[in-house]
Order: structure tokens, then sequence, then C-alpha cells
């Protein structure tokens, strides 16, 4: 059988629904009723049929012309005495009725009668060779009779008619050869008894055969109805999906555009605040210099210091745009991931405090061997600004204790650095990695910016950071990556 497009070659009639509901519920129920579906079903079945048999048919018809045209060269030869009968039946009744079905098989409302007019001519050629068989005397006759068992063969196989109209036409075909064979040529009762015997078979088998080819072109047609809705049904989902994709295309797009807008205009920010900035404050510490240097001797105590207040709150000033300089840059730089030590981080923290402040005395206890992916640079700030505050916070503890560990929860490495300092007020946590956020007053330095920026990393890494603490109980941070 041939695949056919149930989308370009097959017209259905009644709703779409309808039909793949009613052939989802003749499968469900075997597919049986086989040579019946419900009025919309077997219209489409028809059709369906026709497209799928249509080819077998027009070489059958053309076959059948060649050898009934062919065949007349044997009429000649077997029976030259009634040759003009024999070829009045082939080439003026035969051959143009199955030449006229040939080319109604291209006519385009040939498909509303292709079982009724394929009938009519294999009746024609039917009826044709029993009328050989009237002119034809024994012994030569069993040879044009033979010809009606090839026709019943092919008329129930490879021309696919039917079930009922091979049937009626087999039992017209067989009715009129034995009309013939009692009445006019008075054939022997053995000789009869044979050849209705050998017809009845030849029809039983091949109604048989029809039953099964129909039976499983049926089941073709269901698999194929339901198939072709469902690709259908998958093909709207597939242009469904390119439409959202599309759309999802174009807002990537538009929201990288917008956000390489704002990434240069917070780096004309950040050139604004590195030199527009820094120049004031450059003048107010030059002219406190001066006033210092020219005019030192003639101020009183307490303008040295207001002045002193000027020089520090510049200082801090300065420190502050550094501060959010290096937040803005954070945001902007490339991950360079790879395998980083954070124990040798730590050490390397821990190292440069000590010589910023040799009179400190603080227990250092780091974890050996600790390491995690990710960015170089960033993952050393982290390390900077956590053990900073412990270091920064622990300044009134004369035992002071600052740890960097790791523990696994859930098969995840958390990284936590703790201290015995004065800890906060878990109140306030919310507050805690915000930018300009301070849960301490003046008497310990800082911007408000290194948790903030620890935050910014952690993110960028695709972690978390969060911290546990008790006031003057220390505090304890984690992060992840």
């Amino acid at each position: 059988m041939h695949n056919v497009n149930m989308d370009d070659e097959m017209q259905v009639t009644g709703s779409e629904m309808e039909l793949v509901a009613k052939a989802k519920e003749t499968l469900e129920q075997g597919g049986r009723g086989a040579h019946r579906f419900p009025r919309t079903l077997e219209l489409a079945f028809n059709e369906y049929h026709r497209v799928n048999t249509l080819k077998h048919l027009r070489v059958a018809l053309l076959t059948g012309l060649f050898l009934y045209t062919v065949f007349g060269i044997v009429d000649a030869m077997l029976l030259p005495a009634d040759r003009a009968h024999m070829w009045l039946i082939r080439y003026a009744v035969v051959c143009p009725a199955i030449a006229a079905g040939l080319a109604f098989t291209y006519a385009s409302r040939f498909k509303r009668f292709i079982q009724p007019v394929t009938s009519f001519v294999m009746l024609v050629a039917s009826l044709g060779i029993v009328a050989m068989v009237y002119f034809d005397p024994t012994p030569t006759k069993n040879y044009y009779y033979s010809g009606i068992l090839l026709l019943i063969m092919a008329a129930f196989t490879f021309i696919s008619l039917r079930l009922l109209y091979a049937i009626s036409w087999a039992i017209a075909t067989t009715l009129a050869y034995e009309v013939v064979a009692i009445f006019a040529n008075h054939t022997d009762p053995n000789i009869l008894a044979q050849n209705s015997f050998n017809i009845i078979a030849t029809i039983i088998i091949g109604a048989f055969s029809n039953y099964l080819m129909e039976n499983y072109q049926r089941r073709d047609f269901l698999n194929a109805l339901l198939l072709g809705y469902e690709n259908r049904r998958l093909q709207k989902a597939s242009h469904e999906l390119s439409l959202v994709h599309n759309q999802l295309e174009q807002k990537v797009a538009d929201r990288t555009l917008l956000l390489e807008t704002a990434l240069r205009e917070q780096e004309s920010f950040s050139y604004s605040v590195s030199h527009d900035l820094r120049a004031p404050l450059r003048h107010i510490n030059s002219y406190n210099a001066i006033v210092l240097e020219d005019f030192g001797d003639l101020l009183p105590p307490e303008a040295h210091a207001f002045l002193d207040r000027s020089r520090i709150a510049t200082q801090h000033m300065g420190k502050l745009i550094d501060d959010l300089l290096e937040l803005s840059r954070i945001s902007r730089a490339t991950l360079a991931k790879g395998t980083v030590s954070l124990s040798d981080f730590a050490t390397a923290v821990s190292n440069s405090l000590f010589e910023a402040e040799p009179h400190r005395t603080v227990e250092f206890v780091i974890g050996e061997g600790l390491s995690a992916q990710g960015d170089r640079s960033l993952l050393m700030q982290i390390m900077v600004n956590l053990l900073g505050n412990a270091w920064k916070y622990t300044a009134t503890n004369p035992s002071a204790c600052i740890q960097f560990g790791k523990k696994v929860d859930a098969d995840k490495d958390i990284y936590y650095i703790k201290d015995n300092g004065v800890g906060f007020d878990m109140a306030y946590r919310d507050k805690l990695f915000g930018a300009f956020q301070r849960l301490h007053g003046s008497e310990y330095e800082g911007t408000g910016i290194g948790l903030a920026t620890v935050k910014r990393i952690v993110d960028r890494h695709g972690g978390k950071v969060w911290a546990d603490s008790k006031v003057n109980e220390g505090a304890t941070f984690y992060f992840s990556l």
C-alpha cells in the first residue's frame, strides 16, 4: 500500500475532531466492524482507498488491455474459422470498454464512481470471455475458461474492488457462464461440475483475501488519520514554540541593548567619579596643607583641629570613592574561572593584617587544602573583606580568634569565617549586605561597601552568602560558590 498524505490528498467530510474521535473509538474497539464505519468516517475511508488503489487499477486496466489485444493472435491460431467472432468481441466490445475505463480514471469526477465503473468494465471483460466460450468448441474452450478464473482473482486482489462489488460481479459472471455452459454448449456434467467448483472456490478464496486486505487498509486508514492529526498538532505546537522563541530572542536582544546602555552609562559615571570628584578633594587637601604651612603658627589649636578633621573627612571620602569604583568594577568584570586555593588566600591576608598592625594578638585557624572554582582576583577580594571585617571587630578582644574552614551540606561546599568579636544584632541582618549599611558606630572604620562587594561577587559566581551572630559573642559568615 502506498503512503498517503492525509492533509494534501484526502478531503475529509465532517469536522476533523469528529473524525479523530470516531477513529479513536473504532481503534479502542479493536477496529472491528471492518466493512462499515460511521458515515463521516466511511466517506473519508472511501477517498483514502481510492487514492491508494488508483495506481494499481490503472496498471491492471492497462495490462488487461494489452493481454486482450495480444491474445487475438491466439484466436487466429486456435479458431481460424471463428476468428471474426472472436475479434469482434475483443476489439469492438471489450478493448474499447477497458480503454474507456482507463481514460475515465483520469477524469476529475471519476472518484465518486470508481467502484461501479470498475465493476462494469470487469463485467464486460468477463462476459466477453463467456461469449468466447460460447463460440469456442471443445477442448479449446478450457483455455478461455481459465481467463474467467484469472479475472476473478485479479478483481479481488490486484484491482482491489470493494468486497460487495467484487462478489456481485463474480456471481453475475458465474451465472452467465453456467447459462452458456448448460443451455448453449451442453457441457458434460462432470466437466461443468469441475469448472463450477473451481469458479466457486476461486470466488471464496478471493473474497477472503479481499476481506483481509480491506481489514488492513481500514486499520491503516485509522492510524494514518490519527498520525496526520497528531502531526498537525505537533506542527502547530512547533510553530507556536518558534514564535515564542523568536519573541524571547527579541526580548533578550532588547534587554541586552538596555544592559549595554546601562553599562556604558555606568562606565561614564565611574569615569566622572574617578576624575571629577577626586579633583575637588585634591584641592581641599592642597589648600589645607598650604594653610598649615604658611599660617600654621598664626592659627589657634582649635583651627588646627578643624583642619585635621577636614583632612580626615577628605581621606574618608577618597576611600569611599575607591570602594564605589571597586563595586562597579566587580559588576562589569569578566569572570576567568579556575581552581583557586582559598587556604593560601586566607594565609596571605592574615600575614598582611599582622604587617599592618603588628601589636595585635590574634589567633588564626585556617583549614588546609581548601579550594574552590572561581575568579582568582574576585575570590581574593572576598577573603580580604571578610577576614578584614573579622580582624576589625575583634580589636577589643585580647584573646581574638579568627577561623576559616569548610563544611559540606547536601553535597555542597559551605565556606565560613568565624570570629569572637563584638558580633551584631540579627534583627538587622537584612541590612547587612546593603551598600552603605553599617551596624556599628564610628569607633570602627569602614564605608559600608565591603559586605556589599562580597555579596556582589558571590552572586556573580551563582552562590549564596549569609551570616549568624550574637551581640558580644562573635559572628560567622558563610558563603557558597
